[in-house]
C-alpha cells in the first residue's frame, strides 16, 4: 500500500536522477506493476514526478521516471489567479483566504468566527491525522499553544511516534529558532526526519488533514481598519472538504515545497547568531 513514507522514498530516489521504473520496483521490492501504479498516482496527485515511455510498444519499451517542474499545476483560471498571488506573497496580511473559501462548493465548506486566536482548537483537528499532516506556518508559535492540559507539539509528537508524514513551511530566522529546535527534538527522539521543515516566506496559516480536509485562518484586527470598519479583533476559520479543492491546495503546498530551503541550509548560521545573542545577555 502506498503510504507518505514510500512517497518520500520515490520522490527522493528520482530527485537525484531520473529512474526507470524497474529501478524503483527494486528499491521497494515490489513488481514493476505495482511501481508503475505508485508513480502514475505520484505523479497525478502531486505532480512532482513524471514518466515518459521510449520506444513504446516494443519488447523494448522503456518507462522513464524523472523530476518535474511543479510550475505546471493544472488549474482552471480562478485557481491559477490565486496561485500566482500567493506565490508573490510572502506576509499573512497580504492575502485573504476568503478568496479561495469563496470558490468552493456552499455544501462542502464551513466557517468560524472566533474573537480570540486562542479559541480555535488545533489539537482537535490534528489529531484526526491517520497518514499525512501538511502545515502552512508562519513561525510555527502554534506549537506552544495549549490546550485541555496538552501542547500542541505534544500532538504532533504522537502523529509522529505513529509514523504519519509531517510537513511544515514556514519562516526559519531567529524569531522561530526555538520553535523550530522543539521540532528537530522530536525527530532526534524517534531516529527519522518524519517531521519536514522547510523555509519559504509565504501568506497561507493552516493545514491539510490527510487528503480530506483543509482548515485556513484568516484574522481581522481592528487596529488595521479605518474607525468604525469593525468593532473587534476577529478570527476566521475555514474550513474545506471538498475533495477536488483539497487536492488542489494539497498541490499549492508541494509548489510551494518545491521552491523552499531546506532547514539545514539555514540551521548552522542561525545557531550562531543565536549564540552571539544569549551571550550579549
Amino acid at each position: 500500500m502506498l503510504n507518505p513514507e514510500l512517497i518520500k522514498s520515490i520522490n527522493e530516489f528520482v530527485y537525484k536522477q531520473p529512474r526507470a521504473v524497474q529501478e524503483i520496483a527494486e528499491l521497494l521490492s515490489c513488481s514493476w506493476i505495482t511501481a508503475d501504479k505508485y508513480t502514475a498516482h505520484i505523479s497525478e496527485k502531486y505532480g512532482t514526478i513524471k514518466t515518459k515511455k521510449f520506444r513504446g510498444g516494443t519488447r523494448g519499451a522503456l518507462k522513464i521516471v524523472y523530476w518535474a517542474n511543479l510550475e505546471g499545476i493544472k488549474t482552471n483560471t480562478a485557481q491559477q489567479i490565486i496561485l500566482e498571488k500567493i506565490k508573490k506573497t510572502t506576509k499573512k496580511y497580504d492575502f485573504n483566504p476568503f478568496d479561495i473559501y469563496n470558490l468552493v462548493n456552499k455544501e462542502k465548506k464551513n466557517v468560524e468566527v472566533i474573537k480570540k486566536c486562542g479559541e480555535q482548537s488545533i489539537s482537535e483537528i490534528i489529531k484526526k491525522t491517520k497518514t499525512q499532516l501538511l502545515i502552512f506556518s508562519g513561525n510555527i508559535s502554534f506549537i506552544n499553544k495549549e490546550e485541555d492540559n496538552k501542547k500542541v507539539i505534544d500532538i504532533i509528537r504522537e502523529l509522529a511516534e505513529k509514523g504519519i508524514n509531517i510537513k511544515i513551511l514556514c519562516r526559519i530566522d531567529i524569531a522561530s529558532i526555538r520553535n523550530i529546535k522543539k521540532i528537530i527534538e522530536i525527530n532526534k527522539s524517534l531516529g527519522r526526519d518524519l517531521i519536514e521543515i522547510k523555509h519559504i516566506e509565504q501568506p497561507l496559516r493552516g493545514f491539510v488533514i490527510d487528503y480530506s480536509l483543509v482548515r485556513l485562518r484568516d484574522e481581522k484586527l481592528k487596529v488595521d481598519y479605518k474607525e468604525g470598519e469593525i468593532d473587534y479583533d476577529h478570527y476566521l476559520l475555514y474550513n474545506i472538504h471538498d475533495q477536488e479543492w483539497v487536492e488542489w491546495i494539497e498541490k499549492v503546498f508541494f509548489n510551494l515545497h518545491s521552491n523552499s530551503l531546506p532547514l539545514e541550509t539555514r540551521l548552522h548560521d542561525l545557531e550562531e547568531i543565536e549564540e552571539l545573542l544569549v551571550n550579549m545577555n
